[in-house]
């Protein structure tokens, strides 16, 4: 039986499977001999022939061919909409995901028995369906499985978790683990409890999405160092333009193939004083080409400062959240026996990342602290959530997770009219044990409920309180009846209000269901 961990990036994607007792290996797409390939897919016109990653890739400009990328950042509302092109960014997503499976069939000759996908956290941390995780369930229903089944979601994090536990340390870690991770459209974080060398509990998830549409991690940086470019050099180039994004795609070429330079210019900058780092923020980190071969320097400055003005106050912001709640749970974060901390997601590879969570920390900002792991390096972060994703799918890891919220509703005492707030769904529950509805101990009169009449349910979690009213003429339909009131975190940890009249008969409704 095959089961695969699927992780779909923003700009790239990595399948990994196991091969042996515990030996995992990956998806080579299109013989590029690579452990991931570009999440981008592209139709020729001529007779509709698809192409994806590295072939794709290679005709992103081609008059020819219809091209899409950046396929995760518009799986949202507007995802049907073809907004003039060929293929609305649902049916791209659909190919480019059923392509990519069809092609570990045709190598493995068979299908997966179950996939493992990871996805944002920001998709799976409300108790209602983020929109681009119901049509990402759409998809794969499409395609030919069984979404209740066959297919698993796990946070990007976790994946992370689960691959840093079992791969680097090898069993030999217990205690707290902060997940970072910047891809291309997000910033998510995860604090973790490594119990056992197979069992996880995550204790506190954050993150952000950013503005729409280049989100608040990588492919926001790229767009706005493009801008930057364009506007040093007066290239007078309009966003979102194909001449733009031929320059993005040459910076991002650039950023990759002089990683390991850029890397010691950052570190450098960021070890100087703060007066030598004047003098460093003008040494030349990259130099763009555009499509003449003409080059375009990028300063040292010039990444740290769009950098800080992108993402540096959104990172910032979600570690002290996460530093928040280790305060308030009494984690000690100061003892690397005891609470670590590891990055994933490409973007993470830009020292910038590292050096502002090392700073929120508290800790140096280059050099030695053993709190921040060297087991996953520049290449394993690529490739640990995919890699993470196929050790919970082959039941390696056992993930548990802690309910974040507290979920109630509003009702009115009969005596007094005075309003009552009766909380059902706690905080720090484990999320496994709200899977059956809670009831309320008070009940419900069949005879008082008119086709108007609606309960408010609540949604809080320590910052917001979201409320929502759910109409009750269909949950109790039996003016004879009198009805018990809970509710329950379902499939996807969907909200539902749920019904029970006297003689069993439960009713229910999703709460929220974006």
């Amino acid at each position: 039986m095959a089961n695969i961990g699927f992780d779909w990036g923003t700009t790239t994607t990595s399948i990994s499977f196991l091969t042996g007792q515990n030996t995992f290996d990956y998806l080579r797409f299109g013989g590029n001999y690579l452990n991931t390939f570009p999440s981008v897919i592209a139709y020729n016109n001529a007779d509709a022939a698809m192409r994806i990653g590295v072939a794709a890739q290679q005709v992103m400009h081609a008059p020819q061919f219809d091209v899409y990328s950046n396929l995760k950042l518009n799986l949202d509302a507007t995802a049907m909409n073809n907004c003039g092109r060929n293929h609305s960014p649902y049916e791209a997503t659909r190919d480019f995901i059923g392509k990519t499976i069809g092609e570990y069939v045709y190598v493995y000759k068979k299908p997966p028995q179950k996939i493992v996908f990871t996805i944002p956290d920001s998709w799976g941390k409300d108790v209602f369906r983020h929109p681009s995780l119901m049509f990402l369930e759409q998809i794969i229903g499409d395609i030919g499985f069984d979404v209740d089944t066959q297919i698993s979601f796990c946070s990007e994090p976790v994946a992370a978790a689960a691959y840093y536990c079992k791969e680097v340390c090898q069993n030999n870690f217990s205690g707290f683990l902060l997940i970072v991770d910047m891809g291309g459209g997000t910033v998510d974080l995860t604090l973790c409890k490594i119990e056992s060398s197979d069992k996880i509990l995550v204790i506190k998830r954050c993150g952000e999405l950013g503005d729409k549409p280049v989100g608040c991690s990588g492919e926001a940086f790229d767009f706005e160092m493009t801008k930057k470019i364009s506007d040093n050099n007066n290239l007078n180039l309009v966003p979102n333009s194909p001449v733009f994004f031929k320059l993005k795609n040459a910076f991002e070429d650039a950023k990759i193939s002089d990683a390991t330079v850029l890397d010691n210019l950052l570190r450098e900058y960021y070890a100087a004083s703060e007066s030598d780092r004047k003098k460093f923020s003008k040494n030349k980190a990259l130099e763009v080409m555009d499509s003449n071969y003409k080059p375009y320097p990028v300063t040292v400055g010039n990444i740290i400062n769009t950098f800080n003005e992108i993402n540096r106050g959104v990172l910032r912001k979600c570690v002290n959240e996460m530093l928040d709640c280790c305060r308030e749970e009494k984690i000690p974060t100061d003892n690397a026996e005891s609470f670590r901390v590891i990055l994933t997601g490409g973007f993470s590879n830009l020292y910038c990342v590292e050096a502002t969570v090392r700073e929120t920390l508290g800790a140096p900002v280059c050099g030695k602290d053993p709190r921040f792991d060297s087991g996953i390096n520049r290449e394993s972060r690529s490739t640990a959530i995919a890699h993470g994703a196929a050790i919970i799918a082959n039941a390696k890891v056992n993930v548990d997770e802690l309910f974040q919220k507290n979920v109630g509703f509003f009702c009115f005492n009969v005596f007094d009219n005075n309003q009552m707030k009766v909380t059902l769904l706690k905080s720090r529950s484990f999320i496994k044990n709200l899977r059956e509805p809670i009831y309320c101990d008070l009940f419900l009169s069949g005879k008082n409920i008119l086709v108007a009449s609606s309960l408010t349910v609540f949604i809080e979690d320590g910052s917001d309180t979201k409320l929502f009213k759910v109409n009750l003429s269909q949950l109790c339909p039996m003016k004879n009846k009198y009805y018990a009131v809970g509710l329950s975190l379902g499939h996807r940890q969907t909200l539902f209000l749920h019904t029970l009249d006297e003689d069993g008969v439960q009713r229910k409704i999703p709460v929220g269901l974006s």
